[in-house]
């Protein structure tokens, strides 16, 4: 019978290996798009399509903002909308992205609304970004700490190999 530290230390290399195998995918397979979209412009990107279906303005708390509503798609199948804001602090005269984020399996597609064209203001910089096995990441951490609080906990028990 092996002590319960030996299944706590392989959980915790298993977590290390996925942070690993996360953040090498993560950088290694990411996707970047920036470009000018207009509302109904279909984008396809890092294998889904991204329709812009247009940009609203609303009022915050302390805020205004402009938020753009986007239908991801994959093989014709929906799978979500992504929001991102553009906001101004008028009290700061500031102002701020707020990026929206939609998780599809293992990976985050991001998306930040950038300025309007001067000359064409239904038009806007979006800026796209795809992070396939990112989620690995927290996952590994969790691994890791699970498996160390295992090899830990039976210490104190009293599980010292014998």
């Amino acid at each position: 019978r092996l002590p319960a530290s030996f299944y706590g230390m392989i959980l915790a290399h298993l977590g290390f290996a996925l942070v690993l195998a996360g953040a090498t995918a993560a950088t290694s397979w990411k996707s970047e798009e920036t470009l000018w979209m207009k509302p109904q412009q279909a984008l396809a990107f890092a294998g889904y399509d991204i329709t812009l279906r247009g940009v609203q303005a609303g009022l915050g708390k302390n805020y205004d903002y402009d938020r753009a509503q986007l239908t991801v798609a994959a093989d014709g199948l929906a799978l979500g909308t992504l929001a991102p804001e553009k906001r101004w602090y008028p009290g700061a005269q500031r102002a701020t992205s707020e990026t929206g984020m939609l998780t599809d399996g293992l990976g985050i597609i991001y998306a930040t609304l950038g300025d309007k064209d001067a000359k064409d203001p239904s038009r806007r910089v979006l800026r796209f970004y795809f992070h396939p096995f990112i989620l690995l990441l927290p996952l590994g951490a969790a691994f890791i700490a699970l498996g160390g609080a295992i090899a830990l906990l039976r210490r104190k028990r009293g599980d010292h190999g014998a």
